[in-house]
């Protein structure tokens, strides 16, 4: 069974030795570090800024596999299906399995930081395979299969287990510390492994123009703070649906449109709060509310006490 031929996208092997390969882009001179773990399946560390050939339609030739990965620091923008974009954040984790296509991918931050652990179940020798059953219970290839019934791009959200796992595995990665890499590997798989991915939060996949819109939103929100913003003026505004707009703005920040400003608010009523002098009612108006009575039941839904409460409390910690 063949492995994964890097050169595709356009990654030329510089170095090799038993532990790993170190590619280097054609294009862009970035450097992928690929690390061996064991037959089958191995990490690549990402440490990478945009790339032009990114942007370019393409179709790779490659084997029955699925694919880990994990943003440790930096935003990547993913179009595998035509039409539909994965937008992956730090502390995102998403599976492909399969995909043989790319349509378009971006960079969104100055650089992208992460790992994409990549397994190839064919090429997994019987060795390997009968030391993962006796010692772990773990079957790579019952993972696979598990994997190949879901959609070919997963994102997986509130998935605390596995985070944890993956900045452990991305830290290692740093030291290069191999032989922690692969336990961090193996409890990984594991916990795929023994989860039912299909009760775990998945993302849903939006346009690559909804997901800008809806961006373009809570940037509004966070920029006018002191207006009375309603959610149908924000769809009005930025021509979204209310639906798609509620369900991709939750998507991406893990609240509903009202919840996260709200706490927007209130956050910067409790900076305004510690760090001023500002009187109780100008304070609610810097945060879009009219009077002291309707802003004080807001932030105590958030800090559950009272804005001058709160300014006392800070004071008296301040001053002990």
């Amino acid at each position: 069974m063949k492995e994964i031929d890097y050169s595709q996208w356009k990654m030329n092997l510089f170095y090799e030795d038993e532990n790993k390969k170190i590619y280097i882009d054609t294009a862009s001179e970035a450097k992928y570090i690929v690390y061996k773990l064991f037959s089958g399946i191995e990490v690549m560390y990402c440490n990478f800024v945009n790339n032009e050939q990114w942007s370019v339609p393409a179709i790779f030739e490659v084997p029955k596999y699925f694919q880990i990965a994990y943003s440790h620091n930096g935003a990547l923008q993913l179009e595998l299906n035509k039409g539909k974009t994965v937008w992956c954040d730090p502390g995102d984790l998403y599976i492909f399995h399969d995909v043989n296509r790319r349509y378009y991918s971006e960079v969104l931050t100055t650089d992208f930081h992460g790992f994409h652990l990549i397994i190839t179940p064919e090429t997994i020798d019987s060795e390997t395979s009968a030391y993962f059953l006796k010692y772990f219970d773990l079957n790579v290839a019952d993972l696979y299969k598990k994997i190949q019934t879901m959609k070919p791009v997963l994102k997986l959200k509130s998935f605390d287990n596995a985070i944890h796992i993956c900045e452990e595995l991305y830290e290692n990665i740093l030291e290069e510390m191999i032989g922690v890499i692969r336990v961090k590997t193996i409890e990984l798989l594991l916990l795929l492994y023994e989860t039912n991915i299909n009760q775990v939060h998945i993302y849903r996949n939006f346009t690559k123009e909804t997901i800008e819109k809806t961006r373009m939103a809570k940037a509004y929100i966070d920029a006018n703070l002191e207006k009375n913003i309603t959610v149908e003026y924000l769809c009005i505004t930025f021509d979204l649906t209310l639906t798609l707009f509620k369900n991709c703005f939750k998507e991406l920040y893990q609240h509903a449109p009202y919840e996260y400003c709200l706490k927007a608010r209130m956050t910067k009523a409790a900076e305004l709060l510690e760090h001023t002098n500002n009187d109780i009612l100008s304070i609610a108006l810097e945060v879009g509310y009219v009077n002291s009575s309707s802003f004080a039941r807001a932030f105590r839904k958030v800090y559950h006490t009272s804005p001058s409460r709160f300014r006392e409390n800070k004071l008296f910690t301040k001053f002990q």
